[in-house]
């Protein structure tokens, strides 16, 4: 699987995000809160979306430099993931520390949760 986090991979549309939001299981490692939703297959494995509340950080530079650790983690460690092959998985991570967590706080977090989200 290439290590490209291509546009196809993102979640997008205001419908998908309430549904996982409203209908999605959750789960946390510190510094981060999964939420994920199973739906039927639609030409992609996973697709993700990242949140970082504003409450928490009020810089911009906090919050994009938070946002680009989540994705990249995830970008390198999503083969990891096992998602059945009629199904697509929509991932939303959303950082809930106070403090800017270091960049191998957030990896081993993604991959944590991407590993135990198989099995749930």
């Amino acid at each position: 699987m290439p290590f490209t986090l291509r546009r196809t991979g993102r979640i997008r549309l205001k419908r998908q995000i309430e549904q996982l939001f409203k209908e999605g299981q959750s789960m946390h490692v510190y510094p981060i809160r999964a939420r994920w939703l199973d739906i039927p297959y639609d030409g992609v494995t996973a697709r993700m979306m990242v949140s970082v509340p504003k409450k928490n950080f009020k810089r911009a530079v906090d919050r994009n430099l938070i946002k680009r650790r989540i994705r990249n983690a995830y970008r390198l460690h999503r083969d990891e993931l096992i998602v059945p092959e009629d199904r697509t998985r929509h991932f939303a991570f959303v950082c809930i520390a106070k403090t800017v967590p270091t960049y191998a706080e957030t990896e081993a977090a993604i991959r944590t949760l991407l590993t135990n989200t198989a099995v749930r």
